[in-house]
C-alpha cells in the first residue's frame, strides 16, 4: 500500500526487519505503477477529442440536407416519393387488387359501419355532447386517415378513453368558468340550455383543435418516442381505471337516477359511488330492468352467438344496432318517457354541421393542459396499434407520417362539429380478423354513417339512454377484466404489478390525469428502484472458450441431466470477474457500491488503516485480520458490456472503488466499456489517469493482472 514521506519517516525508528518490510512494499507499488501507465489500449481518443457544439452539429446536418434536398429538387422521383410518404392513398389505391379484396373490404366496412352507428351515439353522450356528434366522429376523421394514414387496418373512431376525458374537460369547463362565458341576462331556461350546449361544443371542438395541433408538433419534431414511457403494464392499468370512472358515469342513466350532483377533481370516484349508494333505493325500476335486459341481451351475442356465427359467415351479427332498432321501437310503442320517466334522446338534428373556420380561441387557456393529456394518449394507444396490425400482417408503417395522419383527423374533425378521436381496438381488430385489406373498408363505413346523418338519425329521437348506457358498458369489459392483469404480474414480476396498482389506484382514487403522472412516475421509480438493489453477478469462463457467464446460469459440476461440466474446470484465476447489469448514476451509485463491496467480501478502509500506521502491533494485528478473511485478495474485473450510462457521480463512485481498492494492493480492471463512458473520462481530463484500468477484453485484463502478479499479500 502507499504511503507518504511522513508516515515513512515515522516508522524509520521502527525494527528493521518491519522498515525493510514496508520499503519493499514502495518499491513493488511504484513498479507496479509504471507498468499499468506503460500498458496501451486499442481505445480511438480522436472523435472525443474533437469538439463540436451543438450548433455547429445542427449547421452540418442542415447544409446536408440543404445540399441532398437541392440535388433531388430537379428529379421527378423525389416529388413522387413525396407525395407516396405523405399521402399514403396514391401509393396502395394504384396496386389494390380491386378483384381479390374489394367484396371482402366492403363486406368489413358494412359491418364496422353499422356498429359505429350505436357506439358513435353512446360515446357522444359520454363526452356530453349531442348524439348526432357521434356519428360526425365516424365520418369525417374516417376519411381523414384513409387519405393519409399508413395503416391497413386502423380504425379512426370515437372510443371509450378519449371521450371519457374530453366529457371530463368539457364539463369541467361548464361547471368552473360557464356563469362567466355564459351572458347572465338569459331568463329562459330553454334559451339558457341552448347555449349551454353551444359552449360544451366549442369546448369539444377546440380540444379536437388542440389535440390536432399537438400531435402534428409531435410529428414535425420527432416526440412520438414520448409514449416509450407508457409501459404495457401501465396502459393495462390506466386503461382498467379510466374504464371504472366510465362505468361509474353512466350508472345513473342505468339506473335511472336524475339530479345527482356531478363532482369535479380528485377523489370524485369514491364520492360518487358514495351518492349512489344513497340514491339507489330512489332508482327508476323500468329503467333497471332495461338496462339488466340490454345488458344480458348484449352479453349473450357477443360471448355466444356471434363466435359461431363468424364461424360460417365471418362476419360480426350487428347486435348493438338490432338492440337499437328494438329498444327505440318498444320506447315508442308504449311511451316510455312519458308514462314510465323514462330518458329519452329526443330531438337529434339532421344533415351535415356547418363548418367552422373560427374557434373559439377564449377557450383555449382553459383546455390546453387537457389537450395535450388527450393528445398523448391517444397517440399512445393508437400507435401501439398500428404496430400491432403492421406486425401481424407483415407490412411497414411510417411513425412520423402515422403523427401527422392522427393530427389531421383532429384538425379536419374540429371544423366539423367533432370531438377528439383516436383508434378503437374492438373495431380495428374486427377489420382485421375479418380478413380486410385497405382503408378502403373505413371510407365504405362512413358511407353507412352518411345515409345514417343525413336521413335516418331523426329516427332514434326515442332511444332510451339506457340501451346507449349498457351497450358503453359491454364495450369496456374486456377493460374492465384487465384487473385480471394484476394478479398475473404478482406471480411473474412484482415490481410490475406494483406499477400496475398504484397506476390504477390513481387513477380510480385521484382522478384520471392525475393516474398519467402517478403511473409514470412509478414506472421510471420502479426502473431506480431495480437499478438500485440490481445483484452484482460473478463470472465463469464458459467451457473451453473465451466467453464468460454469470456463475448461477451453470452447471459447476456434470450430474444425472448433464453429461458435462459447463465451467471450466481449469480455470483458475487470481481474479474476481462481475457482470454490471445496469446504469450508474445519482441515484443508484452508491447503492452500486455497497453491492460491489458486499459481493467482493472486503471493505477497503483507508482511513482506519492511515490511523494505525504509527503502530506496528496494530498493522499486525490488521494483516491477521486479513488473512483470516481471505489469505490472497484478488484483482477485480467489471464487466461493462451492459452499462449503458453512467454520469459524474457515477464516474466519481467508480473513481473511488479504484482508488481505495488500489491502496490495498487491489486492482479494479474495466472492461468492455461504451463510448460513452470513454468519452466521458476523456472530458472529466481523468483518462491518463485511469486508461490502465480498461481494457477491450477480459481475456486481455486477465492476462495483464496475471502477468504483473503472484498471489499478492498485504505486509
Amino acid at each position: 500500500m502507499r504511503r507518504d514521506s511522513q508516515s515513512s519517516n515515522e516508522l524509520i525508528g521502527s525494527k528493521p526487519s518491519q522498515v525493510a518490510l514496508i520499503a519493499n512494499e514502495q518499491n513493488s507499488q511504484n513498479n507496479l505503477s509504471i507498468n499499468l501507465n506503460q500498458n496501451s489500449k486499442n481505445y480511438n481518443l480522436d472523435r472525443f477529442r474533437t469538439k463540436s457544439s451543438v450548433l455547429d452539429k445542427a449547421k452540418k446536418k442542415l447544409t446536408s440536407k440543404s445540399k441532398l434536398f437541392c440535388k433531388n429538387i430537379r428529379k421527378k422521383s423525389f416529388y413522387k416519393n413525396q407525395i407516396y410518404t405523405h399521402l399514403p392513398i396514391f401509393k396502395w389505391l394504384p396496386r389494390y387488387k380491386f378483384k381479390n379484396f374489394m367484396f371482402t373490404d366492403i363486406m368489413c366496412g358494412l359491418t364496422i359501419g353499422i356498429m359505429n352507428i350505436p357506439q358513435g351515439l353512446a360515446y357522444a353522450l359520454l363526452a356530453s355532447l349531442n348524439p348526432i356528434t357521434g356519428l360526425y366522429v365516424s365520418f369525417f376523421p374516417v376519411l381523414v386517415y384513409a387519405i393519409f394514414g399508413s395503416s391497413r387496418h386502423l380504425v379512426i373512431s370515437a372510443v371509450a378513453i378519449v371521450s371519457l376525458l374530453t366529457g371530463e374537460t368539457v364539463n369541467r369547463v361548464v361547471h368552473e368558468y360557464g356563469s362567466t362565458i355564459l351572458p347572465a341576462n338569459v331568463t329562459d331556461p330553454e334559451q339558457y340550455k341552448k347555449l349551454e350546449e353551444k359552449l360544451k361544443l366549442d369546448v369539444a371542438t377546440d380540444l379536437s383543435l388542440l389535440v390536432g395541433a399537438f400531435q402534428i408538433l409531435f410529428g414535425l419534431f420527432g416526440l412520438g418516442g414520448l409514449t416509450s414511457f407508457f409501459s404495457d403494464t401501465f396502459i393495462s392499468g390506466y386503461t382498467c381505471g379510466s374504464a371504472v370512472h366510465v362505468v361509474v358515469s353512466q350508472t345513473k342513466d342505468l339506473f335511472g337516477l336524475k339530479n345527482l350532483t356531478r363532482f369535479e377533481g380528485n377523489f370524485k370516484i369514491p364520492k360518487s359511488i358514495y351518492q349512489l349508494a344513497t340514491r339507489i333505493p330512489s332508482s327508476n325500476l323500468v329503467t333497471t330492468v332495461g338496462s339488466l335486459g340490454c345488458i344480458i341481451f348484449l352479453t349473450i351475442f357477443k360471448e355466444a352467438l356471434n363466435p359461431a356465427i363468424k364461424k360460417y359467415l365471418r362476419v360480426e351479427f350487428p347486435s348493438e344496432l338490432l338492440l337499437l332498432i328494438a329498444m327505440t321501437s318498444i320506447s315508442y310503442g308504449f311511451d316510455l318517457n312519458q308514462n314510465y320517466n323514462v330518458t329519452i334522446l329526443q330531438k337529434i338534428p339532421t344533415g351535415f354541421p356547418t363548418p367552422s373556420l373560427n374557434p373559439n380561441l377564449s377557450l383555449i387557456h382553459f383546455i390546453i393542459k387537457d389537450a395535450f393529456l388527450i393528445a398523448v394518449i391517444a397517440i399512445s394507444v393508437s400507435m401501439s396499434l398500428a404496430a400491432l396490425f403492421s406486425r401481424r400482417n407483415s407490412y411497414k408503417i411510417d411513425p412520423h407520417q402515422e403523427l401527422y395522419a392522427f393530427g389531421l383527423t383532429n384538425l379536419v374533425g374540429s371544423v366539423f362539429s367533432c370531438f377528439p378521436t383516436a383508434a378503437s381496438l374492438s373495431r380495428s381488430s374486427l377489420l382485421e380478423s375479418m380478413g380486410g385489406h385497405s382503408q378502403l373498408a373505413s371510407v365504405c363505413s362512413s358511407l353507412i354513417i352518411l345515409v345514417v346523418i343525413i336521413w335516418l338519425a331523426p329516427l332514434f329521437k326515442t332511444l332510451p339512454t339506457l340501451c346507449l348506457a349498457s351497450i358503453i358498458i359491454v364495450a369496456l369489459k374486456n377493460m374492465i377484466f384487465q384487473v385480471k392483469d394484476f394478479f398475473k404480474l404478482m406471480k411473474i414480476n412484482r415490481y410490475e404489478a406494483i406499477t400496475w396498482l398504484m397506476t390504477f389506484l390513481g387513477t380510480v382514487v385521484l382522478d384520471v390525469d392525475v393516474g398519467l403522472f402517478v403511473g409514470v412516475g412509478t414506472s421510471i421509480l420502479v426502473v431506480v428502484i431495480r437499478d438500485m438493489f440490481s445483484p452484482i453477478r460473478p463470472m465463469v469462463k464458459y467451457k473451453n472458450t473465451s466467453s464468460y457467464v454469470e456463475d448461477e446460469l451453470v452447471y459447476s459440476e456434470a450430474n444425472d441431466q448433464e453429461e458435462t461440466s459447463f465451467k471450466n474446470p481449469n480455470f483458475q484465476s487470481n481474479i474476481c470477474i462481475y457482470k454490471i447489469k445496469h446504469s450508474i448514476y445519482f441515484a443508484n451509485c452508491h447503492a452500486f457500491q455497497d453491492h460491489l463491496y458486499n459481493t467482493y467480501g472486503f471493505r477497503p478502509e483507508k482511513k482506519s488503516l492511515i490511523d494505525k500506521k504509527n503502530s506496528i502491533n496494530n498493522i499486525t494485528s490488521l494483516a491477521n485480520d486479513m488473512d483470516q478473511k481471505r489469505c490472497c485478495y484478488q484483482d477485480i474485473i467489471l464487466d461493462f458490456s451492459s452499462v449503458n450510462y453512467v454520469d459524474t457521480n457515477g464516474m466519481q463512485v467508480l473513481r473511488q472503488i479504484i482508488d481505495d481498492y488500489k491502496s490495498f494492493d487491489i486492482h479494479v480492471f474495466i472492461c468492455a466499456a461504451q463510448d460513452s463512458f470513454i468519452k466521458l473520462l476523456v472530458k472529466m481530463n481523468i483518462w491518463h489517469k485511469y486508461e490502465s484500468h480498461l481494457f477491450v477484453t477480459i481475456e486481455e485484463a486477465i492476462c495483464f493482472s496475471n502477468q504483473k502478479n503472484s498471489p499478492k499479500k498485504f505486509f
